[in-house]
């Protein structure tokens, strides 16, 4: 659902942050998992992403998901991301 709303945004050289090892490293690897279903979703992810420039993805521990769910919930309704990596706070407006 992210990479669709980075798609309908336009967003250009976002930062993905996932907590699915396989497919962040999918997505970093460039190389689709053999199994069909999760090639199926890295396919997608590609399509949506095609057009947004240079995109960096960064697994983070399901431990933080609940966290990083919250900031991109409030990011998309406020147009607003920040992102919090190593207690460091990175802040983008988003078109």
């Amino acid at each position: 659902m992210g990479t669709k709303i980075i798609k309908k945004r336009g967003i250009q050289n976002p930062v993905i942050l996932g907590d699915s090892a396989i497919i962040i490293e999918a997505m970093i690897r460039t190389k689709s998992p053999s199994n069909d279903f999760m090639s199926r979703i890295i396919k997608r992810i590609r399509r949506n992403l095609e057009d947004s420039g240079s995109v960096t993805f960064k697994h983070i521990l399901r431990l933080h998901n609940q966290q990083a769910d919250f900031h991109a919930n409030q990011a998309v309704e406020m147009n607003e991301g920040r992102v919090w990596e190593n207690n460091e706070e990175y802040h983008h407006s988003v078109p």
